[in-house]
Protein backbone atom coordinates (compact mmCIF):
# COMPACT_ATOMS: atom_id res chain seq x y z
CA UNK A 1 0.00 0.00 0.00
CA UNK A 2 1.38 3.26 -0.49
CA UNK A 3 -0.72 5.17 1.96
CA UNK A 4 -0.99 3.60 5.39
CA UNK A 5 -0.98 5.46 9.66
CA UNK A 6 -0.65 3.13 12.49
CA UNK A 7 -1.66 3.99 16.11
CA UNK A 8 -0.23 2.75 18.92
CA UNK A 9 1.42 3.62 22.42
CA UNK A 10 3.16 2.47 25.42
CA UNK A 11 2.18 2.55 28.76
CA UNK A 12 4.34 1.76 31.77
CA UNK A 13 3.99 1.73 35.27
CA UNK A 14 6.91 1.74 38.00
CA UNK A 15 6.75 1.54 41.23
CA UNK A 16 10.12 2.07 43.53
CA UNK A 17 10.86 1.39 47.08
CA UNK A 18 14.04 2.43 48.72
CA UNK A 19 15.54 1.10 51.57
CA UNK A 20 18.29 2.97 53.83
CA UNK A 21 18.02 5.66 51.19
CA UNK A 22 19.55 8.27 53.40
CA UNK A 23 21.38 6.55 56.67
CA UNK A 24 21.86 9.39 58.52
CA UNK A 25 18.18 11.72 58.42
CA UNK A 26 14.16 10.26 59.42
CA UNK A 27 13.30 7.82 57.26
CA UNK A 28 10.84 9.54 54.38
CA UNK A 29 7.13 10.03 55.49
CA UNK A 30 5.99 7.45 52.42
CA UNK A 31 7.93 4.38 53.51
CA UNK A 32 10.62 4.75 50.67
CA UNK A 33 8.01 4.09 48.26
CA UNK A 34 6.73 6.22 45.48
CA UNK A 35 5.27 5.67 42.15
CA UNK A 36 6.12 6.60 38.05
CA UNK A 37 3.78 6.08 35.29
CA UNK A 38 4.13 7.09 31.85
CA UNK A 39 2.42 6.90 28.49
CA UNK A 40 3.44 7.63 24.78
CA UNK A 41 1.00 7.88 22.60
CA UNK A 42 1.72 7.44 18.65
CA UNK A 43 0.19 8.03 15.28
CA UNK A 44 2.71 7.20 12.26
CA UNK A 45 1.85 7.91 8.75
CA UNK A 46 3.41 6.83 6.01
CA UNK A 47 2.71 8.41 1.66
CA UNK A 48 4.52 5.88 -0.34
CA UNK A 49 7.87 4.36 0.79
CA UNK A 50 9.42 8.02 0.57
CA UNK A 51 7.61 10.22 3.09
CA UNK A 52 6.27 9.35 6.86
CA UNK A 53 5.51 11.81 9.59
CA UNK A 54 5.55 10.53 13.17
CA UNK A 55 3.97 12.26 16.49
CA UNK A 56 4.28 11.15 19.35
CA UNK A 57 3.12 12.85 22.82
CA UNK A 58 4.18 11.97 26.42
CA UNK A 59 2.22 12.22 29.64
CA UNK A 60 4.47 11.41 33.01
CA UNK A 61 3.48 11.45 36.19
CA UNK A 62 4.97 10.39 39.62
CA UNK A 63 3.04 10.26 43.07
CA UNK A 64 4.46 10.14 46.52
CA UNK A 65 8.74 10.76 45.78
CA UNK A 66 10.08 13.09 48.38
CA UNK A 67 12.16 15.12 46.44
CA UNK A 68 10.87 14.39 42.62
CA UNK A 69 13.68 14.68 39.90
CA UNK A 70 13.24 17.17 36.97
CA UNK A 71 12.94 14.06 34.95
CA UNK A 72 9.78 12.06 36.70
CA UNK A 73 7.30 14.77 35.56
CA UNK A 74 6.08 16.29 32.33
CA UNK A 75 2.60 16.57 32.00
CA UNK A 76 1.15 16.44 28.62
CA UNK A 77 4.03 16.94 25.88
CA UNK A 78 5.69 16.17 22.51
CA UNK A 79 7.87 13.35 22.55
CA UNK A 80 8.72 13.17 18.80
CA UNK A 81 7.35 14.80 15.71
CA UNK A 82 8.90 14.51 12.93
CA UNK A 83 9.20 14.04 8.80
CA UNK A 84 11.17 12.13 6.90
CA UNK A 85 11.83 11.94 3.69
CA UNK A 86 13.81 9.08 1.35
CA UNK A 87 16.17 9.47 -1.52
CA UNK A 88 16.68 5.86 -2.73
CA UNK A 89 19.71 5.70 -4.78
CA UNK A 90 18.97 2.31 -5.56
CA UNK A 91 17.62 -0.92 -4.85
CA UNK A 92 19.77 -1.07 -1.78
CA UNK A 93 21.53 2.24 -0.95
CA UNK A 94 19.11 5.86 0.36
CA UNK A 95 19.53 8.47 1.63
CA UNK A 96 16.92 9.62 4.75
CA UNK A 97 16.03 13.12 6.28
CA UNK A 98 14.56 13.85 9.31
CA UNK A 99 13.26 17.24 10.23
CA UNK A 100 11.50 17.75 14.15
CA UNK A 101 11.59 16.73 17.86
CA UNK A 102 12.75 12.78 17.68
CA UNK A 103 15.37 10.53 19.62
CA UNK A 104 18.85 10.13 18.96
CA UNK A 105 20.26 6.44 19.98
CA UNK A 106 23.55 5.16 18.59
CA UNK A 107 25.62 2.60 19.53
CA UNK A 108 24.55 1.16 23.33
CA UNK A 109 23.27 4.32 24.11
CA UNK A 110 26.18 5.51 27.08
CA UNK A 111 26.76 8.70 25.07
CA UNK A 112 23.69 9.33 22.86
CA UNK A 113 20.41 7.53 23.92
CA UNK A 114 16.52 8.70 24.69
CA UNK A 115 17.70 7.54 28.76
CA UNK A 116 14.97 5.15 28.50
CA UNK A 117 15.17 4.93 32.65
CA UNK A 118 13.65 8.42 33.02
CA UNK A 119 10.45 8.71 33.24
CA UNK A 120 10.56 11.91 31.12
CA UNK A 121 12.83 10.71 28.11
CA UNK A 122 15.72 12.89 26.50
CA UNK A 123 14.75 13.72 22.72
CA UNK A 124 16.19 16.18 20.99
CA UNK A 125 15.27 19.15 18.25
CA UNK A 126 16.61 19.07 14.67
CA UNK A 127 18.12 17.45 11.60
CA UNK A 128 19.20 14.06 10.88
CA UNK A 129 20.68 12.78 7.78
CA UNK A 130 21.02 8.71 7.68
CA UNK A 131 23.30 7.18 4.30
CA UNK A 132 22.14 4.02 4.27
CA UNK A 133 24.05 0.75 2.60
CA UNK A 134 24.02 -2.74 2.98
CA UNK A 135 26.71 -3.01 5.29
CA UNK A 136 26.94 0.39 6.53
CA UNK A 137 24.80 3.45 7.99
CA UNK A 138 26.51 6.72 7.98
CA UNK A 139 24.77 9.71 10.26
CA UNK A 140 24.81 13.11 10.51
CA UNK A 141 23.23 15.38 13.28
CA UNK A 142 22.39 19.07 14.27
CA UNK A 143 20.25 19.18 16.93
CA UNK A 144 19.30 21.08 20.13
CA UNK A 145 18.42 19.41 23.29
CA UNK A 146 14.73 19.62 24.67
CA UNK A 147 14.41 20.83 28.25
CA UNK A 148 11.57 19.04 30.79
CA UNK A 149 9.02 21.72 31.42
CA UNK A 150 6.79 20.12 33.94
CA UNK A 151 3.72 21.98 33.31
CA UNK A 152 4.53 23.81 30.52
CA UNK A 153 5.04 22.82 26.51
CA UNK A 154 8.51 21.75 26.29
CA UNK A 155 11.09 23.83 24.12
CA UNK A 156 15.03 23.47 22.98
CA UNK A 157 17.72 24.86 24.81
CA UNK A 158 18.45 27.62 22.46
CA UNK A 159 22.27 27.77 24.30
CA UNK A 160 23.11 24.30 23.49
CA UNK A 161 23.83 23.51 20.06
CA UNK A 162 24.91 19.13 19.86
CA UNK A 163 25.75 17.63 16.15
CA UNK A 164 27.96 14.80 14.98
CA UNK A 165 29.14 11.65 12.28
CA UNK A 166 28.45 8.70 13.73
CA UNK A 167 29.27 5.48 11.23
CA UNK A 168 28.03 2.34 11.84
CA UNK A 169 29.97 -0.67 9.68
CA UNK A 170 28.85 -4.28 9.97
CA UNK A 171 31.89 -6.46 9.89
CA UNK A 172 30.24 -9.64 9.23
CA UNK A 173 33.46 -10.73 7.69
CA UNK A 174 35.44 -10.75 10.79
CA UNK A 175 34.45 -13.55 12.91
CA UNK A 176 31.65 -15.82 11.70
CA UNK A 177 28.52 -16.28 13.43
CA UNK A 178 29.62 -12.77 15.29
CA UNK A 179 27.67 -9.72 14.56
CA UNK A 180 30.33 -7.45 15.01
CA UNK A 181 30.40 -3.50 14.32
CA UNK A 182 33.05 -0.58 14.32
CA UNK A 183 31.06 2.56 15.10
CA UNK A 184 33.46 5.22 14.60
CA UNK A 185 32.40 8.88 15.54
CA UNK A 186 32.91 12.87 15.76
CA UNK A 187 30.97 14.70 18.14
CA UNK A 188 30.72 18.71 18.53
CA UNK A 189 28.88 20.38 21.42
CA UNK A 190 28.92 23.95 21.72
CA UNK A 191 27.42 25.86 24.96
CA UNK A 192 29.45 28.68 24.80
CA UNK A 193 26.18 30.86 24.63
CA UNK A 194 24.96 29.41 28.22
CA UNK A 195 24.40 32.30 30.56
Amino acid sequence: KDIYFTLGGQVRERYEHLNHENLFAAPPPNGGGYQLQRILPYFDLHVTPFFRAFVQGRFAFEEDRRLPRANDVDQADLEQAFVDVKLPFDAHDSFTARFGRQDLAFGLQRLIGPADWNNARRTFDGFRGTLATPDNNLDIFIVRPVQVEKYMFNSDDSHTLFGGIYDTLSMPWLMKGAHSKLEPYVLYLDRAQTK
